[in-house]
C-alpha cells in the first residue's frame, strides 16, 4: 500500500513538474544539501530527492574532510556529489572540479 501511494504521489509530481524530457527540477528534502535543486526522474531517483542517497559515505567524508581539500567529481551524472562536495568546500578555501562527458547528464547537472 505504501509503495502504491508513493508511486501515485511521485507520478502526480512528475506530471505537474516534468520538462519535455521527463525530468523534474525539485528541491532536496533532507540531508546536507537540503533545499538545493536537482533535476531527476522522480520515480527512478527518489533517493536523491529525499536526500537519502549515500548518506553514510557523505557522513564519513564530512568527518575526515580538511578545509583546503580539492574534490574531483569525474562522471558527474546529475551533480549530487558535486553539490555535496561544494557544501563542504565553499567556506574553507577548498575547490570542486566536475566533469561529465555525457550530454544528457551534463544538461541535468547544470
Amino acid at each position: 500500500m505504501r509503495n502504491l501511494l508513493k508511486k501515485v504521489i511521485y507520478g502526480c509530481i512528475e506530471t505537474m513538474s516534468a520538462d519535455d524530457q521527463g525530468f523534474s527540477t525539485l528541491p532536496i528534502l533532507s540531508g546536507e544539501i537540503k533545499r538545493l535543486k536537482i533535476k531527476i526522474a522522480l520515480q527512478k531517483e527518489s533517493a536523491y530527492f529525499l536526500g537519502k542517497y549515500d548518506r553514510e559515505l557523505f557522513t564519513l567524508i564530512k568527518k575526515i574532510h580538511q578545509p583546503n581539500w580539492i574534490f574531483w567529481d569525474c562522471g558527474v551524472y546529475i551533480g549530487y556529489y558535486t553539490m555535496l562536495f561544494a557544501s563542504l568546500s565553499c567556506n574553507g578555501g577548498g575547490r570542486v572540479f566536475s566533469f561529465e562527458p555525457d550530454e544528457e547528464n551534463l544538461f541535468r547537472a547544470k
